[in-house]
């Protein structure tokens, strides 16, 4: 037995443990384990703590053993078609003129459209006769756009309609996220998607000052009021009863990154930091055209701005604030079993494509359609990468679309720089 190569050592409030990375796995530790782990000396192990260990993925067989496991747990996350997962656009239209907006194709085309009645039918049922062929257990659902809302009698409609599955078909479960710039909930909706979504994302980018000269309407006004009103709803609406996450998502860049501190103590001081379940900063990054030509530049080993994200982070602990997990399972651009669907039941792997390299159409019959080869890389891809680096369990090779054409998108400088004390953030904030 060796000790896994994804394990992490973490050191909190003068504790230490252990997480397994692989199978995201937290336990207590003392010294003498982790000199023992690490060879460093030998120590009595009961039979039941070695099985504890090993059935948690702190010890393994062997490292190659460890890998192959690893590949084979993806593979068959990959393909398990009991799940499944949709990014589904309601509209292509947007309220707003975001100056950093990546989707740079969908300004180009100059289009708006909107899923209509008819066409939710045609994706309503390819999701039916696809939950009723797997026995889909899982299904986990995000409104997207454009901005989603901006439709809104269709995303209530596609919200209700779900929820709909969940009786017809008793084991499944669906979980619903609404990703959504936060500046049309209003006084006659706020009550349904609080009822009826398991996780909003909004996005408010700082004080009003620094996020109005991003996130502005056409006409060059900003929106941090219009956010702010909506914030204000959620905490008038959102009572125990109901188990509706709200994520704030605040997109940071070298500039503005110093100054996120006065938006979590305006938040704090108006009382609105109730309203939020948990809170996100992101780096921001370019539009899809860049990313397709050069890779995510913007993100590239900005291992700075990536230090100054963790110190955010401690700073919502201090204040109370709960820190949004990061870790997650694979993406869906990855899943066999995923798909985005926009307006005009074009299909493509990742949300990230919306608009610009379709990959598919569902068509009026309900069957899909796949005309383009690119699909199928996403979901065969197999980064060499995956066998000796280790954060393969969370990377899995990277972002396929983020990489672009000049495969530009490795975070291991920025993962060894700030990981243990991102995952440190999110156990204290939790659980601590």
């Amino acid at each position: 037995m060796v000790a896994s190569k994804y394990n992490l050592l973490l050191d909190i409030e003068g504790k230490e443990y252990l997480f397994n990375l692989a199978s995201q796995c937290l336990i207590s530790c003392d010294h003498d384990l982790v000199d023992f782990l690490y060879g460093n000396q030998e120590i009595y192990l009961s039979k039941d703590e070695e099985t504890s260990l090993y059935e948690n993925g702190i010890i393994v067989d062997s490292h190659e053993f460890e890998v192959s496991r690893l590949k084979s747990n993806i593979s068959s996350l990959k393909f398990d078609k009991t799940k499944m997962a949709a990014f589904i656009s309601t509209t292509s239209a947007c309220n707003l003129n975001c100056t950093y907006c990546y989707q740079d194709r969908r300004k180009e085309l100059n289009c708006k459209k909107y899923m209509t009645e008819r066409n939710w039918k045609v994706v309503l049922e390819y999701f039916k006769n696809e939950i009723k062929t797997h026995n889909t257990k899982l299904f986990a659902v995000s409104l997207f756009g454009g901005e989603p809302m901006f439709n809104d009698s269709m995303c209530q409609q596609i919200i209700t309609d779900l929820r709909r599955l969940e009786d017809a078909f008793p084991e499944l479960v669906i979980q619903c996220v609404l990703i959504t710039n936060g500046t049309l909930f209003n006084e006659n909706n706020i009550k349904f998607y609080l009822d009826n979504i398991d996780n909003i994302q909004i996005t408010l980018d700082g004080i009003k000052e620094i996020n109005d000269s991003f996130r502005v309407y056409p006409n060059g006004e900003g929106s941090f009021d219009k956010i702010i009103s909506s914030l204000k709803l959620i905490k008038k609406y959102k009572t125990s009863d109901i188990l509706s996450t709200i994520c704030l998502r605040i997109n940071v860049n070298k500039e503005t990154v110093n100054k996120s501190k006065e938006l979590i103590d305006y938040l704090i001081d108006n009382n609105l930091a109730q309203a939020i379940t948990s809170i996100k900063f992101h780096e921001i990054f370019g539009t899809q055209g860049e990313i397709i030509l050069d890779g995510n530049d913007e993100r590239d080993n900005d291992i700075e701005l990536a230090k100054e994200i963790v110190k955010l982070n401690y700073y919502l602990i201090e204040n109370g604030i709960k820190v949004f997990k990061e870790i997650s399972g694979l993406c869906i651009g990855k899943l066999a079993n995923g798909y985005t669907v926009d307006e005009q039941l074009n299909i493509y792997a990742c949300p990230g494509l919306l608009y610009s390299d379709v990959h598919g159409k569902i068509s009026t019959d309900g069957k899909l359609i796949i005309d383009n080869k690119k699909w199928y890389d996403y979901h065969l891809e197999e980064a060499k990468c995956i066998n000796f680096c280790k954060y393969a369990p969370i990377c899995y090779g990277g972002c396929t679309w983020a990489k672009g054409e000049n495969e530009k998108d490795c975070m291991r400088d920025i993962f060894d720089a700030t990981l243990v004390d991102k995952i440190k953030t999110y156990i204290i904030s939790q659980y601590i």
